[in-house]
């Protein structure tokens, strides 16, 4: 009996690690963004967040993390930014670009991944944000997701733009209403069935 009960306890806990809480994500960005704003880090919201944000006036039902960006030049300064949500309950990790592309040579830093750490310490949690960098190179944003990588004018990180969601403010890109035709063709119809490793229409190679 003892042993049942521990077993439900189990699968209880793995549903709820497994399931993405956006209630919880979207105490999350308040606090990333403004930890990064504090830093003097530019940021922009980024892919499903900012579609869902911009459209709807909330996170997308069926995504299932953030997406932000950073100039490659703040990286660092972004990752040191973010540090404090580890007393938080957060695990906050950074991964280098290593694949090699046609098109781009560059190094260093190209996402920062903050995790829930509720399944414990040492056992990797949800990832809940995806900060994705951004290398700017003649005229032209680029970044990796899925393995692929993609790119827009750097006219749309040239500043940002402001939207309000509820009492909260965000920065997106410079006229993001077109960066969103760029990246989805019409996003003003909603589609559940999107992979931005084959379907995003900013994809190089």
């Amino acid at each position: 009996m003892q042993e049942d009960k521990k077993n439900k306890y189990r699968q209880q806990q793995e549903k709820e690690w497994a399931e993405f809480n956006h209630e919880k994500a979207f105490a999350l960005l308040i606090k990333a963004t403004a930890m990064l704003d504090r830093a003097g880090v530019p940021y922009h919201l980024e892919g499903g967040t900012l579609l869902g944000l911009v459209r709807d006036g909330d996170l997308l039902p069926w995504d299932d993390d953030l997406d932000i960006s950073v100039p490659s030049g703040f990286a660092l300064k972004a990752y040191g930014a973010l540090l404090p949500l580890l007393l938080k309950g957060w695990r906050i990790d950074k991964r280098k670009w290593k694949t090699v592309f046609k098109s781009l040579a560059v190094k260093g830093i190209r996402i920062i991944k903050v995790r829930d750490r509720s399944r414990g310490r040492f056992r990797s949690g949800r990832v809940y944000l995806d900060v994705l960098v951004k290398k700017e190179f003649e005229g032209f944003c680029y970044w990796q997701a899925k393995g692929r990588l993609m790119k827009v004018s750097a006219k749309y990180y040239d500043g940002y733009d402001e939207i309000e969601v509820g009492t909260a403010k965000f920065k997106v890109p410079v006229g993001y209403k077109a960066y969103l035709t760029e990246k989805y063709g019409d996003w003003s119809f909603p589609v559940k069935e999107w992979d931005c490793g084959k379907d995003e229409k900013t994809i190089v190679e």
